[in-house]
């Protein structure tokens, strides 16, 4: 995981030179990443499984989708989903700032049968670590480089699920078969 952060080391890389003749010794100088833990839950404290972790740098007042988290995440999924107690841990970080967002699995079940406020099916449904909705109000959380940052909880809030539903025309006649993709007004 310390070749993950490498990259954005200050001062992580050493000039070698091979003439081609003769061996060249050199060593190489490991750093361990940053790392963020948390747990993802509810309002009533239970615990959210499975939730997707997604992480945004913070630099120059700007916030930016981390993105070499994505071709991690296609190598190990489960380093950026919570467990069976709601917990994730992300290793392997730059020291920066950082922004952390979970949002549920699609693995819910059938959303009509769902109780009102129950966490399920809700791709769509993120929340920001501490218990904030929108990235615009979400506590930022700094990481050192060789040291954990813990206790990163994010709280989802209890709230009431909507319907979204219409017609698609062309040329006003209803079409079968159309995808219809609802995305947040956000960093995505």
């Amino acid at each position: 995981q310390a070749a993950i952060a490498l990259g954005q080391i200050d001062d992580g890389y050493s000039e070698v030179t091979a003439n081609g003749r003769n061996s060249v010794k050199t060593a190489i100088r490991a750093s361990r990443g940053g790392v963020i833990t948390g747990r993802v839950i509810t309002e009533t404290d239970e615990p959210i499984a499975k939730a997707r972790i997604r992480l945004f740098k913070v630099e120059n007042e700007r916030v930016t989708p981390a993105n070499w988290i994505q071709h991690t995440l296609e190598r190990d999924k489960s380093m950026f989903e919570t467990d069976s107690r709601g917990i994730y841990r992300i290793a392997g970080l730059a020291s920066g700032e950082y922004i952390v967002r979970a949002s549920e699995s699609n693995e819910g079940g059938n959303p009509d049968e769902a109780a009102e406020g129950s966490y399920t099916n809700g791709s769509a449904m993120v929340a920001f670590h501490p218990k904030a909705l929108r990235i615009q109000e979400a506590t930022s959380v700094k990481v050192q480089q060789g040291s954990e940052t813990t206790d990163v909880d994010i709280r989802f809030t209890e709230r009431i699920p909507h319907r979204v539903s219409g017609t698609a025309l062309v040329r006003g006649k209803g079409v079968r078969g159309i995808q219809v993709k609802l995305l947040r007004d956000e960093p995505q």
